[in-house]
């Protein structure tokens, strides 16, 4: 199993995407002790794992009362995860992610009993052990 730690410490080590996020990217959801404005969360499901290549989708979600903010959040993961013409930068100790790629930009929704918008994203990991 691919420990997608790394995914997080990636995200949290860009400068662009902490001045809006800060820390506060989360696995699964958002921990209610944790109070902010604005912050991702992130899960995964493995789609293809019988082979030394191991396929996941990786479900992000940018999540803000701004939409402005959410979408320039959105925008932010993208250009740093989507490495369909680059090398790609993540790894773990264990594995390393041979590849990332948008799927799809997801959409847009609003939580009217939080006053939230969430911005989702879809992308397909393929991940080897180390």
């Amino acid at each position: 199993m691919t420990d997608f730690n790394c995914i997080r410490e990636f995200l949290a080590a860009d400068r662009e995407l902490n001045a809006l996020v800060g820390d506060n990217i989360f696995l699964f959801e958002r921990p209610e002790k944790v109070k902010c404005d604005s912050y991702i969360t992130y899960s995964f499901h493995e789609l293809h794992g019988a082979s030394a290549v191991r396929q996941y989708q990786l479900d992000i979600r940018a999540i803000s009362k701004d939409i402005r903010k959410v979408l320039l959040i959105k925008d932010r993961v993208i250009k740093l995860l989507d490495c369909y013409n680059r090398p790609c930068n993540l790894s773990s100790a264990d594995e390393g992610v041979l590849s990332c790629t948008l799927v799809n930009g997801g959409g847009l929704a609003h939580n009217g009993e939080t006053d939230e918008y969430y911005a989702f994203s879809y992308f397909v990991v393929n991940a080897t052990n180390n």
